[in-house]
């Protein structure tokens, strides 16, 4: 699980890169060439989608969510993710004021693509581990001939006379 220091870290490092980049940009520096620092940024975004993800399906499950922080975590899942899209937005804004704003959109496209194909991977991966346990499951099957607890077989026949006996 993600706990709330984590998600919080993520943010900061988030908003370190984009105050890094701002900064760079104000010097005089192309943000095409800022790869490392928006690389940082979307990978805490990531880190912070997936956590809340991770809260809300906390959330629904009835045995987890009788955890104390479930709510604290989900609350500051949201805070975190508008503080994290506020802070894209004025990437988007960086972006367009050095007229690379078809740039940016097609870096969202691509991601949007990248997070689908990986999604895809998921439930697929899922589907193969269900019918693995589906096939290692026994299959009990009724057998052909009925046996009461206490009789015999239909084909049996006793061989013993009561003058034997």
């Amino acid at each position: 699980m993600i706990d709330p220091v984590s998600i919080g870290l993520a943010v900061a490092g988030a908003k370190t890169a984009v105050n890094m980049i701002r900064e760079a940009i104000n010097v005089g520096h192309d943000i095409a060439s800022m790869t490392k620092e928006l690389g940082s940024f979307f990978t805490a975004q990531g880190e912070v989608e997936a956590a809340a993800k991770e809260a809300e399906a906390i959330r629904k499950d009835p045995q987890r969510n009788k955890e104390k922080s479930a709510t604290a975590i989900a609350m500051d899942c949201v805070l975190r993710a508008e503080e994290l899209r506020a802070a894209e937005q004025e990437l988007r804004d960086m972006f367009a004021l050095q007229g690379k704003l078809d740039m940016y959109k097609r870096m969202c496209a691509i991601r949007a693509n990248i997070v689908e194909s990986r999604q895809q991977e998921l439930r697929d991966q899922n589907k193969v581990e269900q019918q693995k346990v589906k096939k290692k499951k026994p299959v009990l099957t009724q057998p052909k001939t009925s046996f009461c607890r206490y009789s015999l077989p239909l084909s049996f026949t006793c061989s013993l006379s009561a003058a034997s006996i």
